[in-house]
C-alpha cells in the first residue's frame, strides 16, 4: 500500500489508464486504426492531461482525492458514451455550436437511447474498475487512519511537485509539437496536421489523428473564439472550358480585387474568380421558361420507390429522370444544411445549423434569386412551425419572394404527430390562383414533414395506413414509416391532379430530392424493405428525380448530390447564371467531375471511395488511382470546403453583390 501514499502518481496512473482505455475503445468501436502516429499522438495528450489534473488533484485528501479522480473519469466515459451514440445515430460528430438546436434534439432522446449498442458501454470499464478498487481501498483502511492523514515528507514538497509538473508537461508537449509535421500523417490528405490541430475544422479526421479528448478541447476552444486559420489555394490552376460558350466581363472583379485590402475576401475573390466555367451542353435551356416545383422529401430514401405502396412517385420517377447514385450524406443538421447547400451550391459547415446560425447571409447567386432575375414569382412552403430552422427569415434572405410556414396555412402541429403534406399541397395549388400574378412565370421550394420521425410511437399519419402493410412481418416502427410515406404519396398525387386541373402540368418540371435517409429508424429496420447493403456512403442513398411530361424515360448513373442541384437547374432552364459562383457542378456538363463529398471529407465517385478517417480506398472498376491522384483530388475538395466556410463566415455573396454594383455605377457615372 506504500505507492498508495504518492497522491500525484496515483493520480496520474488512473488518469492516464482511464484516458488511453476510452480513446482506444473509441477507436476499435469507430474502426479507426489503432497502431499508428495518431495514437502516439493521443497518449502523449493523455500524459500532458493526467499531469495537469494529478497535480491539481495531489493536494486533496486522499479520500478526496480519489472521489474527484473517479468523477472525472465517469464525465470521460459518459462523454464519450455519447459521443459514439451520436456519431452511430447522427452519422457526425457532436458539436457544442449546435448548443442552440439540443431542446430540438430531446425530442429525438428516446430514439437516441434504443439506437445505442452494448458494445458502447465497455466505455465505463475503466471508471466501474476504479470504483470498485477504491471501494476495496477504503473498507480495507477504514481502520488505518494514517492513509487518510498523509504528512508531508519534504518541507519544500509542494515545489517540488510544481517543478516536476511543469517540467513533465513542458517536455511532452514540445514532444507533442514535433509529432504534428505531416511526415507522422498517414494518408493523401491534404490538409496538414498542424493546421488541423489548430483550427479543428474537420471533426471526423481530428478525432482520428489526435483523439476525442482534444477534440473536446478544440470544440470549446472554437465555440468561444472562431478559428481564422482556414487557408484557401487559388484554382490557377484550373483551365477553363476548352469548349466554353460562356463568356464574362470581369473587368468590375478584378479592379474590386485590384481594391480590396481585406485578405480573407481577396482570397475568395481570387478563389472564385478562377473557377471552372463549366459549358453549355445539349440540356442547355431544354426547361426554358417553364415552371419549377422543388421538392424536397422528408427523411426519404429508397424504400419509396415501390409502385404497389407508392403509385404517384413510381409515376413521376419512371416518366421522368431519375438519377440512381444521388447522395444525399448527414451532418449535425442533416435537412437545413442539405436545403442550404441545394438551394446556394455551397458546402454548409457540418458542424452548425449553418442558415439558422448565419440566417442573416443573402445569396445573389441562390437558386431563388437566379429565378427572380430570370423575372419569375418565386415562393416556399413548409408545413411546420419553425422550432428546427429559421425558415421565415433565411428563405426570404435567399430570394424567396413569399415563404409560407405552417401557421400561415393554418395547419396545426405538435411535435411528433407531424401534419399532413396533403393540407399543404392542397394550400399549395391554391397560392397558384391567388398569390402568383396572371401569366407570371412561378419557381416553388417545397419542404415536406409527414414522413419525419418519430416512427416509435402512435400518430395520425404513422397509423393512417398500418393496413397497407398488415400482411407483411414488418415490425411496428418500419410500418408507421411507410404509413407516413404513403401520406406523402397521396400529396404528390394531389398536386399532380391539381397541376392538370389548372392545365399547366406540361408547363411545369417537378423536382424530388431526398433530404436524408431515415436515420432515425436502424439499419435493421430499413433492410426489412430494402435488400441492400447500408454500410458507410450507402446509407445516404436518396432519391433525385426530375420530371416533366414531355421528357423520355431515362436514367443517369454518375454520382450527384445536393450540391448540384442550383447549377443543374440554371442550365436546364437557361438562367443567366455564373457557374464559377457554385462548389456544386452542372451535372450535364462536360467538365462535370461526379465527385459527391461527406462531411468528413470522403468521397466518392463512379470509380472508386475514399475513406478520409483511415485513408482506404474501394475501388468499383478496374480504374486505379495513385497516391498523388488521390492528394490533388483531397486538396480540390478542401479548398471547396474552405471557400464554403469562409464566404459564409463573410457573407461573401453579400459583399461581391454591392461591391460590383458599386464598381459599375462609378463606370457609369
Amino acid at each position: 500500500m506504500k505507492f498508495l501514499k504518492n497522491k500525484m502518481a496515483l493520480s496520474f496512473i488512473i488518469q492516464l489508464f482511464s484516458l488511453m482505455f476510452i480513446e482506444i475503445t473509441f477507436r476499435l468501436i469507430n474502426d479507426y486504426t489503432i497502431f499508428n502516429y495518431s495514437l502516439l499522438r493521443v497518449f502523449l495528450f493523455s500524459v500532458i492531461l493526467s499531469t495537469i489534473i494529478s497535480y491539481l488533484t495531489s493536494s486533496l485528501k486522499p479520500k478526496i482525492m480519489i472521489i474527484v479522480n473517479l468523477m472525472i473519469m465517469f464525465v470521460y466515459s459518459l462523454y464519450t458514451f455519447i459521443h459514439i451514440g451520436y456519431l452511430n445515430y447522427m452519422g457526425t460528430y457532436m458539436s457544442t455550436s449546435m448548443s442552440s438546436q439540443f431542446g430540438a434534439i430531446t425530442s429525438y432522446i428516446p430514439e437516441f437511447i434504443k439506437s445505442l449498442k452494448p458494445v458502447y458501454y465497455c466505455e465505463f470499464i475503466p471508471f466501474l474498475t476504479f470504483f470498485l478498487v477504491s471501494i476495496i481501498i477504503f473498507n480495507h483502511n477504514k481502520n488505518n487512519i494514517s492513509f487518510f492523514k498523509i504528512k508531508k515528507r519534504y518541507t519544500h514538497e509542494s515545489a517540488i511537485k510544481l517543478l516536476t509538473a511543469m517540467i513533465s508537461i513542458l517536455s511532452f508537449s514540445m514532444l507533442y509539437y514535433n509529432f504534428l509535421s505531416d511526415h507522422y500523417m498517414q494518408g493523401e490528405q491534404a490538409i496538414s496536421l498542424l493546421d488541423l490541430f489548430k483550427t479543428g475544422s474537420q471533426p471526423a479526421l481530428y478525432v482520428k489523428e489526435f483523439g476525442i479528448m482534444p477534440y473536446t478541447i478544440i470544440d470549446l476552444k472554437n465555440k468561444i473564439v472562431p478559428s481564422e486559420e482556414l487557408t484557401l489555394v487559388s484554382n490557377n490552376n484550373l483551365a477553363l472550358a476548352l469548349n466554353n460558350t460562356r463568356e464574362y466581363d470581369d473587368s468590375s472583379w478584378l479592379e474590386l480585387i485590384s481594391k480590396e485590402n481585406d485578405d480573407n475576401l481577396n482570397s475568395l475573390n481570387n478563389y472564385f474568380i478562377s473557377n471552372t466555367v463549366t459549358s453549355t451542353n445539349s440540356k442547355t435551356g431544354l426547361f426554358k421558361d417553364k415552371n419549377l416545383i422543388v421538392i424536397m422529401m422528408e427523411s426519404v430514401n429508397d424504400v419509396i420507390d415501390n409502385p404497389e405502396y407508392f403509385p404517384n412517385f413510381a409515376f413521376l420517377k419512371n416518366n421522368g429522370w431519375s438519377f440512381t447514385n444521388h447522395l444525399s450524406p448527414r451532418s449535425n443538421c442533416p435537412t437545413s444544411n442539405n436545403e442550404f447547400s441545394s438551394l446556394t451550391g455551397i458546402y454548409a459547415n457540418p458542424n452548425i445549423c449553418t442558415a439558422n446560425v448565419y440566417e442573416d447571409n443573402t445569396y445573389f447567386e441562390s437558386l431563388f434569386n437566379l429565378f427572380n432575375k430570370a423575372g419569375y414569382y418565386t415562393n416556399s412552403f413548409h408545413d411546420y412551425y419553425d422550432k428546427f430552422y429559421d425558415r421565415e427569415i433565411y428563405h426570404p434572405n435567399m430570394g424567396s419572394q413569399n415563404y409560407h410556414g405552417a401557421e400561415e396555412m393554418g395547419i396545426e402541429v405538435s411535435d411528433y404527430d407531424y401534419p399532413s403534406d396533403i393540407d399543404m399541397m392542397n394550400y399549395y395549388l391554391e397560392t397558384l390562383d391567388s398569390e402568383i400574378p396572371k401569366g407570371k412565370n412561378f419557381m416553388s421550394y417545397i419542404v415536406t414533414v409527414s414522413s419525419h420521425g418519430s416512427y416509435q410511437y402512435p400518430s395520425v399519419t404513422g397509423d393512417m395506413y398500418l393496413d397497407m402493410t398488415e400482411d407483411t412481418d414488418y415490425s411496428i416502427y418500419t410500418r408507421r414509416y411507410l404509413s407516413k410515406l404513403k401520406v406523402l404519396d397521396n400529396a404528390l398525387g394531389v398536386l399532380l391532379d391539381g397541376l392538370k386541373e389548372k392545365g399547366i402540368l406540361d408547363d411545369t418540371v417537378i423536382v424530388l430530392y431526398g433530404d436524408h435517409y431515415p436515420y432515425t429508424l436502424s439499419d435493421e429496420l430499413i433492410n426489412e424493405v430494402l435488400d441492400r447493403s447500408l454500410d458507410s456512403y450507402e446509407r445516404e442513398r436518396t432519391p433525385l428525380v426530375i420530371y416533366n411530361s414531355n421528357l423520355k424515360a431515362e436514367e443517369f448513373t454518375d454520382y450527384t448530390s445536393f450540391m448540384n442541384l442550383t447549377p443543374t437547374l440554371a442550365n436546364l432552364f437557361a438562367l443567366n447564371f455564373d457557374p464559377r459562383l457554385y462548389l456544386g457542378e452542372d451535372y450535364f456538363s462536360s467538365e462535370y467531375d461526379g465527385i459527391v463529398v461527406f462531411p468528413d471529407l470522403s468521397w466518392i465517385n463512379n470509380d472508386m471511395y475514399y475513406e478520409s478517417t483511415t485513408g482506404e480506398v474501394t475501388y468499383f472498376t478496374d480504374k486505379t488511382y495513385t497516391s498523388e491522384e488521390i492528394k490533388k483530388i483531397n486538396q480540390k475538395i478542401y479548398n471547396k470546403n474552405n471557400a464554403s466556410l469562409l464566404a459564409i463566415r463573410y457573407n461573401y455573396f453579400a459583399y461581391l453583390e454591392k461591391a460590383l454594383k458599386n464598381i459599375e455605377k462609378e463606370v457609369d457615372s
